[in-house]
């Protein structure tokens, strides 16, 4: 995550597995890379819409990340 923010890079398109998101959009929130901070996060659309729902401790909200969106 360092590595993105640091290459100054804002448009992020990811290609992960449902499980593996949450936890990158949740570390991206936590280090302020969201919409808010010029951030826009492209994800798979096959993604269901409470995908983040079912991961197991995650350290962030519902509203955190639906704000790290």
């Amino acid at each position: 995550m360092d590595k993105i923010k640091d290459s100054n890079s804002h448009i992020i398109i990811m290609d992960v597995y449902a499980r593996t998101a949450p936890r990158i959009i949740c570390q991206a929130y936590k280090k302020g890379m969201t919409m808010e901070q010029g951030y826009q996060w492209f994800l798979p659309d096959s993604y269901m819409w409470d995908w983040y729902v079912e991961v197991k401790d995650l350290p962030c909200t519902d509203t955190e990340m639906t704000k790290g969106l």
